[in-house]
């Protein structure tokens, strides 16, 4: 479970109180609040004075939205410009409009290798080796990040080559048979990469023949893209391994929530993040167990804070306690998008 290091991280004893973190995460949200007013030239026009006392108060704040964010991303810059150790560009694909640009202290990304640290230990063991079939691999990616926090526990993580991912990323079927050798001879225990990419592989090994191959696997993490039911049943079918799923974005430096091995919500990293789901018409809260779109607001991001952003995602919390004994919030799987989305994510120079 997360309860330990959340726990650790805000100073509250374990087993946590659920009225006790709810209590820290109202000053936290504060503190988050006051933090962006005062460092951001954006957030001081679009954020009223007054602090924030409760719950009411800070729901009562204006939502920050992905058009903000394409057109002030300057603007919403808390630190600075030659504190950015990484800049990424979200374009949406199909679209000729301004990308998002979101930047990163080298703090903001050492709580992302945190968060992978602890997020991973949920499914993976000292001595694994994990393969990673998302793209990136420069200083500060994705994948730059997750083998950091792997390392931190001694397991391993490899990367196919980058010619090997984009074809795979492409419907490259002639890539199967490669990826399939790579995962047998190097003894891959995890495999970590978008659900309908690993969906296709196995249907691919089951097709061939070839799931020997894979008999090394224990485990498989599916993020980057909405998970289907379909795509979860057939990996765990035709592999017989443990599937997990995360959700997270670029945005919020790419942590989120982690499923669990009672496989019944993801656990909201409570630390680091604060989600809340509303009526997409209204922008009203639900209650819990209602779905509705997931807005998020960043606890902890130095250069670029979210306060009530808008996902455009849909999902709900779920109600009650997880079966795994966890007290924190659980969101249910992602929903599909009213459109779908997907991101191309490219790091580019500071350019301020």
């Amino acid at each position: 479970m997360l309860d330990r290091w959340i726990g650790a991280a805000v100073g509250l004893p374990v087993p946590l109180s659920r009225q006790a973190l709810d209590d820290w995460r109202i000053a936290r949200l504060a503190e988050a609040v006051s933090y962006a007013r005062a460092h951001s030239a954006f957030y001081r026009r679009h954020l009223p004075d007054g602090g924030i006392s409760s719950i009411e108060d800070f729901l009562r704040l204006p939502f920050t939205t992905p058009e903000d964010l394409r057109q002030h991303y300057r603007q919403m810059l808390c630190v600075r410009p030659d504190s950015v150790a990484r800049i990424v560009t979200l374009t949406t694909s199909g679209s000729t409009g301004m990308p998002k640009r979101i930047c990163f202290t080298e703090a903001d990304q050492a709580r992302t290798t945190e968060y992978f640290h602890h997020g991973m230990a949920e499914f993976v063991s000292p001595g694994e080796r994990v393969l990673s079939l998302l793209p990136g691999s420069s200083p500060g990616s994705l994948n730059a990040l997750l083998r950091q926090g792997l390392a931190q526990m001694s397991v391993t993580l490899e990367l196919k080559g980058r010619a090997i991912r984009r074809a795979i990323f492409r419907n490259g079927t002639e890539q199967y048979p490669e990826l399939l050798r790579v995962i047998s001879e190097r003894q891959i225990t995890a495999l970590v990469g978008p659900p309908s990419v690993i969906a296709a592989v196995a249907r691919f090994s089951a097709e061939a023949g070839l799931t020997g191959l894979t008999s090394s696997l224990r485990s498989v993490l599916l993020a980057a893209e909405y998970v289907s039911v379909e795509a979860r049943e057939t990996i765990s079918r035709i592999w017989n391994c443990r599937v997990n799923e995360h959700y997270g974005m670029t945005e919020t430096g790419l942590a989120g929530a982690v499923g669990c091995a009672a496989f019944d919500g993801y656990h909201v990293w409570e630390s680091g993040l604060f989600y809340e789901i509303i009526d997409p018409a209204s922008g009203l809260p639900v209650e819990d167990g209602h779905v509705g779109e997931i807005v998020v607001t960043t606890l902890l991001q130095e250069a670029m804070p979210m306060i009530r952003y808008r996902t455009e995602d849909r999902s709900r919390i779920l109600p009650g306690q997880c079966p795994c004994g966890s007290v924190l919030k659980r969101l249910e799987r992602v929903r599909s998008r009213p459109q779908e989305k997907k991101f191309r994510e490219r790091t580019i120079p500071n350019e301020f």
